[in-house]
């Protein structure tokens, strides 16, 4: 059960699909892949009983399988985004707001190369 949650562009398609039932087509310009990286996930999810199919000719439309597959997907994004947030925040407190590095906007002084780096760079 779990395989069809590892991928994160599997991930993504059934967020899109939770959205609306879409062609491969249009999970293919929302998503950005290419037709093949949208299928076999595609593929996978169906496999796996996440989505259904529907043919219209040479169009394959998805949609999510049904409300307990819409019921699943929100609660593990929901737990993700709270499990996320406890990360982030454990690693500010351990690492400082920034998280050991300048915040965006600001560089750090780096110090001059020395030594064969120095001739390298010269």
């Amino acid at each position: 059960m779990g395989k069809p949650f590892v991928s994160p562009i599997r991930l993504e398609l059934l967020d899109l699909l939770a959205q609306a039932p879409r062609s491969v087509e249009e999970l293919v310009g929302a998503s950005g892949r290419s037709a093949a990286n949208t299928s076999r996930p595609l593929q996978v999810l169906y496999a796996a009983g996440m989505v259904a199919r529907t043919g219209d000719g040479t169009r394959v439309c998805y949609k999510l399988a049904g409300e307990e597959a819409l019921a699943l997907w929100l609660a593990l994004r929901d737990a993700s985004a709270v499990c996320l947030a406890e990360v982030e925040c454990a690693a500010r407190e351990a690492l400082g707001e920034y998280g050991g590095q300048a915040p965006q906007g600001r560089r750090t002084h780096r110090p001059a190369p020395q030594g064969r780096l120095a001739r390298m760079a010269a």
